[in-house]
């Protein structure tokens, strides 16, 4: 097992983490308290992009005005149906501030049916925002000043306060992720076909909430388990052809990050190619982020545990895991996907005071807190530079090339954790056939 967290559950009901809180407990806070002051603590970040001039840049984040657009694109999208217009076309649709196509799911114009409209940008952009803000908490579950510190950091980072600020619809998709994963683990048949329900509503609205269907094995081993797999697939592909003619205008026009302001297997060459780009510098970015990483997971990792050893993953960390390597993958990952590691931060969290696994959870959550608040200085480079040529010292490079290093190294070790996850579940089920079978074939 790869740490103190037991298999599918979250590290509120580690034992050890009871035990500790049974011991100090009289010097904690009750844990909805520690999670009311993380919240806070966004609340006042969040409200200081909006009054302070140029805070936002200060802070990462590179706003679009009004606030909530990227939530408003979809609304629009969504009015522009109502209205007969198609909203896939670039700049034909007059309710889209910047001219932007619908490169997302059909299923978003429910929105235009239940009578939404770019009029209701403002409090829809609060209503995703707040969902979002609590999802993420129950993730998080901060239960002492420790992990509510680390908490509040990961949630102030530059990715996350550029979703809240967008409201972008990934958020959405992180609220159905939380759902998932207070459905699953209960182990009922219906807990697999509402969880598939929201797979394949995930899926028809961004696409690559595909990659999450094998969690849904993660439930409770039984055959009904299984019949509720089989019937979320062949529900999705009956959805996927009812709506195929969509989905193919969107595919089309669908955005994908072409900059370095981005996470991705192609983040790299969008860097290189761009014709400014100080390439000394970049190379040497990605070999000291590489040499780096590798070096603090050779540190880090339990001597007394062999790289081999079997892991059980919860489905949390299978969630959020499948999710960032499918977009990174795919190179879909603009920086607000950095959500998505939420969940396997809730897991490194929990590590840090466990014995053989702390210092690997405490490396991972610092590589963590780099790529996310390594755009600080990325933005403010960008930001201040008076003209293009500018942006050719080598230190801005540099950091971009240490930047998609680290994160490169960081999606390597969530994967590979990942894999080994899905080998133990494989072994799992294997042994409850062989279990069946044997009930099965026993003479009476």
């Amino acid at each position: 097992m790869e740490g103190p967290e037991p298999a599918y559950s979250s590290h509120d009901q580690d034992p050890t983490h009871r035990s500790r809180a049974t011991v100090v407990g009289s010097e904690r806070l009750p844990t909805w308290r520690w999670a009311a002051v993380v919240g806070l603590v966004v609340v006042t970040f969040f409200c200081a992009g909006l009054m302070i001039p140029n805070a936002w840049y200060w802070m990462g984040v590179y706003p679009m005005h009004p606030l909530f657009q990227d939530f408003a694109a979809v609304l629009a999208a969504a009015e522009a149906v109502e209205t007969g217009i198609d909203p896939y076309i670039w700049a034909e649709n007059p309710f889209e501030t910047y001219g932007r196509p619908h490169g997302y799911g059909p299923w978003w114009f429910v929105l235009g049916s239940l009578g939404l409209t770019t009029a209701d940008w403002w409090w829809t952009g609060i209503v995703v925002d707040v969902a979002f803000l609590i999802a993420a908490l129950l993730v998080l579950n901060p239960r002492d000043r420790l992990s509510a510190w680390l908490s509040a950091v990961i949630l102030v980072s530059p990715p996350v306060l550029l979703g809240l600020e967008r409201a972008n619809n990934d958020l959405v998709i992180f609220v159905l992720g939380v759902a998932l994963l207070k459905v699953l683990p209960r182990g009922k048949w219906w807990g697999v076909m509402v969880g598939g329900a929201m797979v394949i509503a995930a899926t028809l609205l961004k696409y690559y909430p595909i990659a999450v269907f094998p969690v849904l094995l993660m439930g409770r081993r039984g055959a009904r388990t299984l019949w509720g797999f089989g019937s979320s697939v062949v529900g999705l592909v009956l959805m996927l052809f009812l709506f195929w003619g969509e989905i193919t205008q969107s595919l089309n026009v669908i955005p994908a990050p072409d900059s370095p302001y981005s996470y991705g297997l192609k983040t790299p060459f969008n860097a290189w190619m761009v014709e400014y780009s100080h390439h000394g510098a970049l190379i040497a970015g990605w070999i000291l982020g590489v040499s780096a990483s590798a070096i603090a997971f050779w540190w880090a990792w339990p001597r007394q545990r062999g790289i081999w050893v079997s892991t059980v993953l919860s489905p949390g960390y299978a969630i959020g895991a499948l999710a960032w390597c499918a977009c990174f993958a795919l190179n879909t990952n603009f920086i607000y996907r950095y959500i998505w590691l939420i969940f396997p931060a809730s897991r490194w969290i929990s590590q840090l005071r466990h014995r053989e696994w702390g210092r690997l959870g405490g490396v991972q959550l610092g590589m963590l807190g780099f790529i996310g608040f390594v755009w600080i200085p990325w933005i403010w480079i960008v930001r201040n530079t008076v003209d293009v040529n500018s942006i050719r010292v080598p230190i801005f490079w540099c950091i971009t090339g240490v930047m998609q290093a680290v994160a490169l190294m960081l999606t390597g070790m969530v994967a590979f954790h990942l894999v080994k996850g899905a080998i133990s579940e494989l072994r799992a089920w294997k042994d409850w056939y062989a279990e069946t079978h044997k009930r099965a074939v026993k003479p009476s």
